[in-house]
């Protein structure tokens, strides 16, 4: 499914550290081009940037299926980059090595973890320099409200998170 994605929508499989799990992740850019870490003149880096945080039980790859493809394909079509990525136990993300098997379960603690890991990616390793902004549904909400304060738009969609914790970490006072 992730094979398949990846071409319908010129998709590139990357994979972010954090702590010692593997993230799997995929990474669209807006303008098609080819994902080049180290050309500071590639012109995604200029665009705005979506993450999309998965609702439970939702792989990223999911995302081949029409109603699940939503959100990716509204995005691209304005304009913005996108990055999709697998919860801890979800999809490929998984611990290195077997004596950190214990880490690749998911919890909210780790879910705000693996969501700084994945936007210091989106900046230091791929230069994206444009505006970021997060969605999230149901369980993407804990990582969507996490980031809050550290990203410039935020879509909250049925989430398990709290909505007074999200203006309480945007919003100070």
């Amino acid at each position: 499914m992730g094979l398949v994605l990846g071409k319908t929508f010129d998709g590139e499989q990357r994979y972010i550290q954090s702590e010692n799990i593997m993230i799997d992740a995929m990474f669209f850019t807006a303008t098609g081009e080819k994902i080049d870490d180290l050309n500071e003149l590639a012109e995604y880096k200029d665009r705005n940037t979506f993450i999309i945080c998965n609702p439970n039980a939702m792989f990223y790859q999911h995302m081949i299926n029409f109603p699940h493809a939503f959100y990716l394909r509204f995005f691209l079509q304005k304009g913005f980059n996108v990055l999709v990525w697998n919860y801890r136990g979800y999809g490929l993300t998984k611990a290195r090595s077997c004596w950190c098997k214990m880490q690749n379960s998911p919890s909210p603690r780790k879910f705000k973890l693996d969501s700084e890991a994945i936007l210091g990616y989106l900046r230091s390793t791929l230069g994206v320099r444009g505006k970021i902004g997060v969605y999230g549904r149901s369980l993407g909400g804990i990582s969507t409200s996490h980031l809050a304060k550290f990203v410039d738009m935020i879509i909250v969609d049925r989430s398990f998170s709290s909505l007074y914790d999200v203006a309480d970490r945007k919003f100070f006072g």
